[in-house]
């Protein structure tokens, strides 16, 4: 999902300058699913799969749930637009930090000391990352802001999530319809404030077959993510959530595709006039 997005926002094919929009279509996709889902359900005696009618209580109690998701994922969406996929993935290992952090100050539980160094050697390892990209590549300081912010809701989303599950009876897909149709709901105004219309208006490949395919997808696999992600609250600890794991396969899939971009120019000269590029 990571590398599908920043292929909205940087690649030459797309280049859609419209995060907000792009946060909203990634939700709706999500609510259409889940109304697939439910359709198909029907179809079959005896389905367990949970009852999809719009209820207002349920819906309050998810909002606090649903604002810190939006905030997640728009800040996500910003830290890509600034930023490269690696850097952003090193950004978002400083949401185990937040973890730690909020479960002292929130859920009042201690962290032991192995773990707290741990954590001492991520923040080493993102400033290390910061000083050496911006010796390297003109950084975007305000993309550093935003990947720091994403991590802080990151953590902050994982505690509320583990606190709202009861109110849709611990059902993954009542608590991911929910979710996604209040953060529709609350994106649409800051999609009216933002430039993210003009910058649709203006976009010459708006019709393009191409565009709304990599949009799609990107909300199907953003569904498919966040499935996982609140399935692992409801049966982990928030500390064992899974960015960690999420880090170590996106920074392998990154290498992989470097390698791969690296042999793509035949001859000698071309595969230095590549790696210059990168560096």
């Amino acid at each position: 999902m990571v590398f599908l997005n920043k292929q909205l926002f940087k690649s030459k094919q797309l280049k859609l300058d419209a995060p907000i929009f792009t946060t909203i279509f990634q939700c709706f996709v999500a609510v259409v699913l889940c109304h697939f889902v439910s359709f198909l359900s029907r179809l079959r005696k005896n389905s367990k799969f949970p009852s999809l009618r719009f209820d207002q209580k349920v819906s309050r109690e998810v909002l606090p749930v649903s604002i810190c998701f939006v905030l997640m994922i728009t800040f996500n969406n910003l830290c890509l637009r600034e930023l490269g996929v690696a850097f952003f993935n090193m950004g978002r290992s400083l949401a185990t930090l937040f973890n730690v952090a909020l479960s002292y100050f929130v859920l009042k539980r201690t962290t032991p000391p192995l773990a707290l160094l741990c954590c001492l050697v991520i923040i080493a390892g993102y400033l290390l990352g910061v000083s050496t990209e911006g010796s390297l590549v003109d950084l975007s300081y305000s993309g550093v802001w935003y990947g720091i912010v994403s991590s802080l809701f990151v953590s902050l989303n994982a505690i509320l999530t583990s606190r709202v599950l009861p109110a849709v009876d611990q059902n993954l897909w009542r608590l991911g319809y929910y979710n996604n149709l209040n953060s529709c709901i609350l994106m649409l105004p800051v999609l009216l404030m933002s430039g993210d219309i003009t910058a649709l208006r203006n976009y010459p490949g708006i019709f393009s077959g191409y565009l709304w395919f990599v949009m799609v997808t990107v909300g199907v696999f953003g569904f498919m993510t966040g499935f996982i992600s609140t399935w692992q609250i409801q049966v982990g600890v928030t500390l064992q959530h899974w960015e960690a794991f999420n880090s170590v396969i996106s920074g392998l899939l990154l290498i992989i595709c470097n390698r791969l971009q690296l042999l793509l120019p035949t001859t000698s000269a071309g595969r230095q006039k590549h790696v210059r590029k990168q560096y």
